[in-house]
């Protein structure tokens, strides 16, 4: 791959994260009853400008960006819980 096609690539992939993430937070709101007022995103992946950007403009809802190590900190308190 060249690098027009790693970036293309790479677009597609952000555009259908945001997509699907748009798609989970439209499908909570029917499943609780109550809507949705702002997305707090965390993990590594919140760290993209471009994601979160594209994640507001299809979800329409505003973003907070947390911590880049929640990610790992849930994955080691749901080990920790497993082995208790």
């Amino acid at each position: 791959l060249d690098a027009d096609d790693r970036g293309g690539i790479s677009r597609c992939i952000l555009e259908s994260i945001a997509a699907a993430v748009a798609g989970v937070v439209d499908q909570l709101g029917h499943v609780t009853g109550e809507a949705i007022t702002e997305l707090d995103l965390l993990g590594g992946g919140a760290h993209i400008p471009l994601l979160v950007q594209l994640i507001e403009n299809d979800t329409e809802l505003p973003c907070t960006v947390g911590s880049a190590e929640a990610t790992a900190l849930g994955n080691a308190r749901a080990q920790f819980a497993a082995l208790s």
